[in-house]
C-alpha cells in the first residue's frame, strides 16, 4: 500500500467532502482545503480561535467551522474565498451545529438543549425552535427525498413527541404526533425511500418502533421471553432502504424489512474472535513515530 506524507491535524478533524473532489484538515485554528487526488493546498483559511469541529455543506461548495469555546460558527466559500460569514450564538451557548441538505441554512443547538437556531444564509432570517430533546448523534434527521426534517422534542410534561418541518416553507411544522408506545426516546432515522421513522427506547429496553409522519403505528418489535433485553444502540437504513440493520448492547445485529417491518430472521452475534483463515480481512496498525525517523535521517 502506497501512503502519502503526514499531515499535522488537530482534534482529530480531517473531512473530505461529499463530490469527493476536497480534503478539510483542521490545525489549531487554520482551516486547511486540499485536492484529494493531488493533496495540494487550495485554500487555507483562518479563524478566530481553536476550530472544534467542521462540516461541509450537501453541495460541497461551503464549509463551516465550529468554534465551540467561543460559541461562534464561521463559513467560507470555496467559490468566493473572499467571502466570508459568522454566526454568534452569544449567551445561549453552542453544543452542536450541522448543515441543513439545501447547502443554505445553518442549524445549531444551545447549550442544554434549549432551542435549535436556523440561520438562512440567503435571507438572512433566523428561525428557533423550540423542545429539542438532548439524544445521540442529533435529535434530528432529514429526508433527503423531500425538505422535510424530523424532531424529537421533549415537552415540559416529561413527554416526547415529534414534530416535521418543511424548511422550503419558512421551516412551518407540518406534521406533530406523540410516540405514546415510548417513554424515553433515544433515536430517529429516516427512511430514504418513504416518509417513515424508526424510533427506538432507551438502552434499558429493547423496543423500536416504525411511524408514519401523520402518527399511524406500523409497527412494534421487542424480544419474546421472559429475559431482559439491553436497549438499542444504534440503527442504520440501507442505502436503498429495503432493510434497516439494528444494533444493540448485547453486541447483537437484528435486520428488519421496509416491507413488513418485521425481522427477517435471528440476531447475527459478533463473533468473539476473529480469524483470516475463515474468510475475515485483518488490517493491523501500527504506530508511527515521526521523531524517530528525523533522528535517523540527520545522522
Amino acid at each position: 500500500m502506497n501512503f502519502s506524507e503526514l499531515f499535522k491535524v488537530t482534534s482529530h478533524q480531517c473531512s473530505f467532502s461529499p463530490d469527493g473532489q476536497y480534503l478539510a484538515c483542521v490545525n489549531q485554528y487554520r482551516l486547511i482545503i486540499r485536492s484529494s487526488t493531488s493533496l495540494e493546498i487550495i485554500n487555507l483559511f483562518a479563524c478566530i480561535d481553536t476550530i472544534e469541529t467542521i462540516e461541509w455543506s450537501y453541495d460541497s461548495r461551503l464549509i463551516l467551522a465550529g468554534l465551540i469555546k467561543r460559541n461562534a460558527v464561521q463559513v467560507f466559500s470555496l467559490d468566493n474565498p473572499e467571502w466570508k460569514c459568522k454566526i454568534d450564538e452569544g449567551s445561549a451557548g453552542l453544543c452542536q451545529v450541522h448543515w441543513s441538505p439545501d447547502s443554505r441554512h445553518i442549524l445549531t443547538t444551545a447549550q442544554f438543549h434549549l432551542r435549535i437556531t436556523v440561520w438562512s444564509l440567503t435571507c438572512k432570517n433566523v428561525s428557533y425552535i423550540k423542545y429539542p430533546k438532548k439524544i445521540s448523534p442529533n435529535s434530528y434527521v432529514f429526508n433527503l427525498l423531500k425538505p422535510y426534517m424530523a424532531l424529537v422534542e421533549r415537552r415540559n410534561d416529561s413527554t416526547d413527541h415529534i414534530s416535521v418541518f418543511d424548511y422550503s416553507a419558512n421551516w412551518s411544522m407540518i406534521a406533530h404526533f406523540q410516540p405514546t408506545d415510548l417513554e424515553d426516546l433515544q433515536g430517529i432515522e429516516w427512511s430514504p425511500i418513504a416518509d417513515v421513522l424508526c424510533l427506538w427506547e432507551n438502552s434499558y429496553e429493547y423496543k423500536i418502533v416504525f411511524y408514519t409522519l401523520d402518527g399511524q403505528l406500523l409497527n412494534l418489535y421487542k424480544p419474546n421471553g421472559d429475559r431482559l433485553w439491553l436497549g438499542i444502540r444504534c440503527a442504520r437504513w440501507s442505502p436503498t432502504g429495503q432493510v434497516i440493520a439494528i444494533g444493540d448492547y448485547e453486541e447483537h445485529i437484528t435486520i428488519f424489512s421496509y416491507l413488513t417491518y418485521k425481522k427477517l430472521h435471528a440476531p447475527i452475534e459478533h463473533p468473539q474472535k476473529l480469524s483470516s483463515g475463515k474468510g475475515y480481512t485483518i488490517l493491523k496498525e501500527e504506530e508511527y513515530n515521526l521523531s524517530d525517523e528525523t533522528k535517523e535521517d540527520s545522522r
